[in-house]
């Protein structure tokens, strides 16, 4: 395992706890993450390609203060809270019995006793609890960070993810990544989790509130997920001699430890430069239509990804070299088309859905989900480009029967 800390987190958990301490308003749960600006230092920034891309009023970035990633990253957690004073733990999860399990055992190794949840944050009883820990993806990271009013107070967070990108609605105080929890999960949960990552990676690339770090993130995310998704997602079973099959399953470990850093690194970028309508539209075909929120966006991306290159197209020249396409002169037509090309294929290999209809939508609610989108984008936009709700509706008229 490995560990990453904030430059700045030495000086911000100590003033925060101090804070905490005497109970100010405000610094409970998301209210308590912190952000580190860097106000008029970054000017115009420039692409490879001499584009402008950052706005030049300056920029910020969050990031959990310390994070453990790799390999045996939940047993060094388990070391690292027992190191800070914790000796009881509430869990909040929505896994299978074998993860909570894996947890549990690294907890009481390290002398930590444990309540459970199962559910929202109002059923939550921190009292006598050193920490919350969340196990597994949105909603448990969620029900971890929206602590009840008046409880909580001073109880750090931490995040441990399962497979996919989210830390929650606010930044945790400790966020675990560890492959080894991903590699027991179904090889569809796999490949859609990579495919989330990569819709969070190409939106908080063209995202408006990107900056040189959140780039930095999403294009190396960009880069691991086009390299590593395809293996990790592809099992397994192994007939061969024992040191054949010792070589798949070193590789297939690799694989999963390289898309485990991909997907944190989309959620860094994620966490400072915010969604678009992939995310927004894939709300609402979720929301109306119980369908997978991973597998809508696998669906959805190459349709708004087309859409958004007709408004900044010279920006698909970074990202076709994040996805290790040879795009010769880089003529932005053709880089346009070989990276919706190689999203398609990616999606194609790994098993997605290429349509909303196959996914069981009904073409009756598109309307809706129209109008839902463009409410839910309000006037905290971040896309390259806003489009009208008739753009929004010829692009699930196009998610919703396309295929290739």
């Amino acid at each position: 395992s490995r560990t990453f800390r904030h430059c700045a987190a030495g000086a911000c958990a100590t003033a925060r706890r101090a804070m905490r301490r005497t109970g100010a308003k405000g610094l409970g749960g998301a209210g308590a993450r912190r952000w580190v600006a860097a106000q008029g230092t970054q000017g115009l920034r420039k692409h490879d390609n001499g584009v402008p891309h950052y706005p030049p009023q300056g920029s910020a970035f969050r990031m959990p203060p310390k994070s453990i990633t790799g390999s045996g990253a939940l047993q060094r957690a388990g070391e690292d809270m027992k190191a800070s004073g914790f000796k009881k733990v509430l869990i909040v999860t929505d896994q299978e019995e074998d993860a909570v399990q894996t947890l549990v055992d690294a907890l009481e190794k390290n002398g930590i006793a444990h309540s459970q949840v199962v559910g929202t944050a109002a059923k939550m009883d921190v009292d006598g609890c050193d920490g919350i820990v969340s196990l597994g993806g949105g909603s448990p990271h969620e029900g971890g960070d929206r602590i009840p009013p008046g409880k909580g107070i001073g109880v750090p967070l931490v995040c441990i993810n399962t497979g996919g990108v989210d830390l929650g609605a606010g930044t945790p105080d400790l966020a675990v990544q560890d492959p080894e929890l991903a590699m027991s999960m179904p090889t569809g949960v796999t490949a859609s989790a990579g495919m989330d990552a990569l819709c969070v990676a190409t939106e908080a690339y063209l995202s408006t509130l990107s900056n040189p770090v959140t780039d930095a993130c999403a294009l190396h995310a960009i880069r691991l997920i086009f390299t590593y998704l395809r293996p990790a997602s592809s099992g397994m079973a192994c007939e061969d001699h024992d040191d054949v099959c010792q070589r798949k399953t070193d590789n297939h470990m690799k694989a999963h430890d390289m898309l485990s850093y991909a997907e944190y690194l989309a959620g860094m970028a994620l966490n400072s430069s915010s969604t678009g309508y992939v995310t927004r539209m894939a709300n609402q075909v979720s929301e109306l239509c119980d369908i997978p929120h991973r597998e809508a966006k696998a669906v959805l991306l190459p349709v708004v990804m087309e859409y958004n290159a007709k408004h900044v197209p010279e920006l698909f020249v970074d990202l076709s070299k994040a996805m290790g396409l040879n795009c010769g002169d880089n003529l932005k037509e053709r880089v346009v088309l070989l990276v919706l090309a190689g999203i398609k294929k990616l999606g194609r290999d790994i098993g997605m859905p290429q349509n909303l209809r196959d996914l069981g939508a009904r073409r009756e609610d598109l309307e809706a989900m129209v109008a839902g989108t463009i409410r839910d984008a309000g006037s905290m936009d971040t896309s390259p480009h806003q489009p009208t709700s008739e753009e929004v509706l010829q692009m699930f008229e196009q998610a919703y029967a396309q295929a290739y």
